[in-house]
């Protein structure tokens, strides 16, 4: 994971939900769910400096326009971008408490029920 860390200069909360916004039709809600998992992550004071790190270059990547399969590139550029996603939080699950779980789900809730 340490390839994403240097991404997390391009990540901005503003930047995070522009690009949830443009590309949440192809994403899905427990996509979305996922995404809004990483950034309470980011916020949680629980979680270690290093690997608030990685989440924000995790996040810093999806935002990144031109990755290792550039994002507009239909049936697989959000591919890697997903894939970074599920296997950060699945290594992050110890972190992940019940309050960042709803916050996350009202959120990606909103997002995709407006």
């Amino acid at each position: 994971m340490s390839d994403y860390n240097k991404y997390g200069t391009e990540y901005s909360d503003g930047n995070l939900w522009k690009t949830i916004k443009k590309w949440g039709s192809k994403l899905g809600e427990e996509v979305i769910y996922n995404i809004c998992l990483l950034f309470y992550l980011a916020k949680s004071p629980n979680l270690p400096t290093t690997e608030k790190m990685k989440v924000l270059g995790v996040l810093g990547y999806l935002i990144l326009p031109l990755d290792a399969i550039p994002d507009f590139i239909p049936m697989g550029g959000l591919t890697d971008d997903i894939g970074a996603i599920a296997y950060l939080i699945k290594s992050l699950t110890t972190y992940i408490t019940p309050d960042i779980k709803k916050l996350a789900r009202d959120r990606a809730h909103k997002i995709t029920h407006k």
